[in-house]
């Protein structure tokens, strides 16, 4: 990441006596995926992978582009959490799924073409680096402590094998991503001003999984993957041409500063849910905005999140998450009634509850399905980290001071991540 900042900042100093260069934040909501199907039988333990994926992940970065009448050219540098891998492992006594969630960091370069002004299709390459994430202790601990009530209940001995088998098979799964591999992107975008969408496809060239070695024996399992994302983007520089009021558009300005009345202060409610793949959170918010200016203001929320079931669908949890934020928002459209509005900012949030993240299901010989939890320290969570958010709403007014919409959000913190949806409600004055 080093280079890649090195390059920003002399990109930075040729963007501003660059007018075909612009620069800007972006972020990247994960949609869905698909993995490659695959298996491999180590002893008794079954490994397979799954074909789709609702878990998939988010980013954020920076993005620098050269815009030609009919062309265009763009270099992506983003960091965040995908979960691409869709594992199972399975032996006879129990069996579970696997996510690997590695932390990674991208640079794409891409191209493309405009059949019009504000359209783009293009695509490129992107190459990834992963970075595993710390777990606390090892499966292998879990492994240890079946071996030893293998050996001293010896009625029980190929029952609690096969389960230090399954954990041991499971450890060596999680650490086999790839730390570097190559993706394929191909993406449609628009241009809304200095607001920029695009809907990406993109492809593993390079198999995140290749090889799977347990025991000193490496056995065939490759996998590899595709997904689609959404990705915001603001061009922030030059600022002239688009953060604030351009001179061409003077008469326009004008007429807007003349007709739509301007509310310093907004105060609003919001109610959200987060995707299936984060826990199924639901989110109220009270948010406050100040406006500077009419396309500028800064908003601070205080909100707070309960997830009442874990992504695995079975395993209890309770927990909540409080919420401050503070966000900068920029509304690149504005008229008398809709305001399409980005903002971004740091987040700080405390998580407290109770949450199992270890446990299997079971069919007992009657046909009862059985669900098996698993009480660690970490089961009981008092977690407080920061980190950094971005969010993209609409607002229609019912009336001047009444509006009503939706917003979408993505937000990475070290005690939780996720990407939101929901709808607010608000009154300016």
């Amino acid at each position: 990441m080093r280079s890649l900042a090195l390059f920003v900042t002399l990109l930075l100093g040729h963007t501003l006596r660059a007018q075909t260069w612009t620069f800007g934040p972006k972020v990247s909501l994960g949609l869905s995926g698909q993995s490659s199907v695959a298996e491999a039988r180590i002893q008794d333990v079954v490994v397979s992978s799954g074909e789709s994926m609702e878990r998939t992940g988010s980013a954020f970065g920076l993005f620098a582009r050269y815009d030609r009448p009919r062309w265009y050219a763009q270099l992506d540098g983003l960091r965040g959490k995908y979960t691409l891998g869709n594992l199972y492992v399975s032996s006879p006594a129990m069996s579970g799924g696997l996510f690997p969630a590695p932390r990674r960091h991208s640079l794409s370069l891409l191209a493309g073409i405009k059949p019009l002004p504000w359209l783009r299709i293009g695509g490129g390459l992107t190459q990834v680096f992963n970075q595993p994430n710390a777990t606390p202790g090892s499966l292998e601990d879990e492994a240890a402590s079946y071996d030893k009530l293998a050996t001293e209940y010896t009625h029980l001995r190929f029952y609690y094998q096969s389960i230090a088998r399954y954990y041991r098979v499971s450890d060596a799964l999680r650490n086999t991503a790839r730390p570097s591999l190559t993706e394929a992107q191909a993406q449609l975008g628009v241009d809304i001003g200095g607001l920029t969408v695009d809907l990406v496809y993109a492809r593993s060239l390079t198999p995140l999984v290749d090889g799977l070695t347990y025991a000193n024996q490496t056995y065939a399992f490759r996998q590899q993957y595709g997904y689609w994302s959404l990705q915001l983007g603001y061009r922030l520089l030059p600022l002239k041409r688009f953060l604030f009021q351009p001179r061409v558009n003077r008469r326009t300005y004008e007429r807007v500063k003349r007709d739509i009345p301007h509310y310093r202060n907004e105060v609003s409610l919001a109610v959200g849910v987060t995707g299936d793949d984060y826990g199924g959170s639901v989110l109220f918010e009270n948010r406050y905005t100040r406006y500077f200016r009419r396309r500028l203001g800064l908003t601070t929320v205080l909100g707070l999140a309960r997830s009442y079931e874990d992504d695995n669908g079975f395993l209890p949890q309770a927990t909540d998450a409080v919420q401050l934020s503070a966000m900068l928002r920029v509304l690149p459209l504005y008229t008398r009634r809709h305001t399409l509005a980005v903002s971004g900012g740091p987040v700080a949030m405390y998580v407290s509850g109770f949450d199992v993240t270890a446990g299997s299901q079971r069919t007992l010989p009657g046909g009862q399905t059985v669900s098996l939890v698993y009480l660690r320290p970490e089961t009981y969570r008092r977690e407080f980290g920061v980190g950094v958010q971005a969010q993209l709403d609409y607002q229609f007014a019912l009336t001047d001071r009444l509006p009503v919409g939706l917003w979408l959000r993505v937000m990475t913190s070290q005690p939780m991540q996720y990407a939101a949806l929901g709808v607010q409600g608000g009154y300016r004055f």
